[in-house]
């Protein structure tokens, strides 16, 4: 069982919580986007690939293999609200198309590293030209 351990300022022991337990209760609207046309066929051409083929989604913050057919599995979660909230919405599609998505005890939680905010040179404007 993969435990992630959240550090919540309110609580002086850190509660350890599996990854399954860390995904949100879909609204309806969500799980009505998760079972859509284009999600179901997001997933289904995904897994046309061979087993064990993997893919990473920078923007969601996972990383899925395909076991067989039926199965899909989470190998890496960034440990972030959006991640969690997108892992949510494929085990829903999963769920409508019949394919089992594993998570426990196979999914890394990976810490969440914030992109780095670079600074931009002000701009300067040009000033008069001197003849």
């Amino acid at each position: 069982m993969t435990m992630i351990q959240t550090n919540k300022k309110d609580d002086e022991n850190p509660k350890m919580m599996t990854v399954r337990e860390r995904l949100p209760v879909l609204d309806d609207e969500a799980v009505a986007n998760a079972i859509s046309n284009a999600k179901m066929a997001y997933v289904l051409g995904s897994m046309e690939g061979r087993d064990g083929q993997y893919w990473y989604d920078s923007s969601a913050g996972i990383t899925l293999q395909k076991v067989n057919d039926k199965t899909l599995r989470a190998i890496t979660v960034v440990d972030d609200e959006t991640p969690y909230h997108v892992l949510a919405m494929v085990m829903a599609t999963c769920n409508q198309l019949g394919i089992e998505l594993q998570l426990d005890p196979y999914a890394v939680v990976m810490a969440y590293e914030p992109a780095e905010e670079t600074e931009v040179p002000p701009v300067e404007e040009p000033g008069l030209e001197v003849a």
